[in-house]
């Protein structure tokens, strides 16, 4: 178990990488939603690697796959809906990570501080988003739109 200090130290790190995800984002004018997405994604999969090192490697990989399309689904559901799925989403992941790579038994192969760094970096991207969006500067509508003529059908 970590102490508080490196609770806010870990934590801290992952701020540090959502600032430069934004930062990289904006500097680059890519869209921070669909970056956020596919971050998120990304830091899935890097628990189907650590289960894969676990003593159970089939059964873990399972489970974190399990995730990967749960996140992944709400991620894609995202850009369908609204960029408050996605912030949802991101507000979830980091309880996901606690109760089970933290307190739960994936705790015996996944190291702590990468657990934290991670709710630190999702946190982040969450509140910036929920910035973004109540200031107005990012609309809550759908991030994609569908493809054809405009999403509108036929009367006929």
């Amino acid at each position: 178990m970590l102490t508080p200090l490196e609770i806010a130290l870990f934590s801290g790190l992952g701020l540090i990488f959502a600032a430069g995800l934004i930062v990289v984002a904006r500097w680059g004018g890519r869209n921070l939603p669909h970056l956020a997405g596919y971050a998120l994604i990304a830091a899935c999969f890097i628990y189907v690697g650590l289960g894969l090192g676990s003593d159970n490697p089939n059964s873990w990989s399972a489970v974190e796959m399990t995730a990967v399309a749960v996140f992944g689904s709400l991620v894609f559901l995202s850009r369908l809906t609204s960029v408050w799925v996605l912030i949802a989403t991101l507000f979830l992941h980091p309880v996901w990570l606690i109760y089970v790579h933290y307190k739960g038994s994936a705790a015996l192969f996944t190291p702590a501080p990468l657990v934290f760094a991670n709710a630190g970096f999702d946190v982040t991207l969450a509140l910036y988003l929920v910035f973004l969006t109540v200031s107005g500067r990012l609309t809550p509508t759908p991030l994609s739109r569908p493809a054809g003529k405009g999403g509108k059908r036929d009367s006929r």
